[in-house]
């Protein structure tokens, strides 16, 4: 009797693990492709507003998307951690996440070609695999290295053979970089996030949920990137001049691509681990030629098609025994 309890209690546990590593798995990759679309969002939204002003926007508006989530959903998030620790991990992950990550990345797309900024920024899934090797003791193994080797692979395809990137641009040298500290500081973000996840409040006790840590990051965000949109741009007067298509952009990167793909990334992450979620990011570049077709008319060539195949190929291949 205590033998077949315990086979049931073993077999009610595999079937736990098995349902929350399938969610992970959909969430991290819806996530994937809605992020897929910020690439030619931001390229129209660059010709309304600054770079500076699109990051504060998307704060802006990703906070009041939550504020109104946490309204509906009457989820207790309203709370200060009075752990200095946690506050200092706070404010890191939304320079990383939000401010620095989003400027970096509007700075990527306005300085150098926007399908060569796509490929730099996704080298992140192998710089936070590594990290999280090298700190949250995540095992790299030799699926996962393969995987995303392909998923880079794929993206060098899509981007240098089927879009014909070039590194041209206003200012090459700078977008380059700028792209690549923007993959540096994703990486880090999903680092911060994961230590945060389910870490309690020494002084109130409180623990901090995914939707809690997104919401702190774009709040913290909207000081620190309205400070720099009004030192920088005329804020007012291109908020005055705002169209209805350029308000419909930024309103679609603050809800969706922010406030949702962030919450649902978070909770799938914390599901499945950063090395798997970071494989799935890999999928975007697909979502971005896909998304180009259907909306701007862009053609898919072969050398797409073999750039999307090597990407899907090396997701299923580093995902392989991710469950064991």
């Amino acid at each position: 009797m205590i033998e077949e309890n315990g086979h049931r209690g073993k077999q009610r546990q595999n079937r736990i693990s098995s349902n929350a590593y399938v969610l992970g798995m959909i969430f991290t990759l819806g996530a994937a492709g809605l992020w897929g679309s910020t690439y030619p969002a931001i390229k129209i939204d660059l010709l309304f507003y600054n770079v500076y002003e699109i990051s504060m926007l998307r704060a802006v508006f990703a906070s009041l998307a939550l504020f109104a989530y946490v309204t509906l959903s009457k989820k207790q998030l309203w709370f200060l951690p009075r752990d200095r620790h946690v506050v200092a991990l706070l404010v890191l992950a939304s320079f990383l996440g939000a401010t620095g990550f989003w400027t970096l990345l509007n700075l990527s797309v306005f300085f150098v070609d926007p399908d060569t900024s796509s490929f730099l920024v996704a080298l992140y899934p192998l710089i936070a695999i590594m990290l999280a090797s090298s700190l949250l003791k995540e095992k790299m193994t030799g699926a996962k290295a393969t995987g995303v080797t392909l998923g880079i692979l794929g993206t060098f395809v899509i981007v240098f053979f089927g879009r014909g990137a070039q590194m041209t641009g206003t200012n090459p040298v700078l977008g380059e970089v700028a792209a690549i500290m923007s993959a540096f500081s994703w990486a880090g973000y999903m680092i911060i996030s994961k230590l945060l996840m389910g870490k309690r409040d020494s002084k109130t006790g409180a623990v901090l949920s995914a939707e809690y840590i997104t919401f702190m990051t774009f709040l913290i965000a909207i000081i620190t990137t309205l400070i720099v949109s009004v030192l920088t741009s005329r804020l007012v007067s291109d908020l005055t001049k705002t169209t209805l298509a350029a308000l419909t952009l930024t309103l679609y990167l603050g809800v969706m691509t922010s406030a949702f793909a962030f919450v649902v990334f978070n909770v799938g992450m914390k599901l499945i681990g950063v090395s798997r979620s970071a494989v799935n990011q890999l999928l975007f570049p697909c979502v971005a030629v896909i998304i180009s077709y259907l909306f701007l008319g862009e053609i898919i060539n072969l050398e797409e098609i073999a750039g999307i195949a090597l990407i899907i190929v090396g997701i299923i291949i580093a995902q392989i025994n991710a469950k064991g």
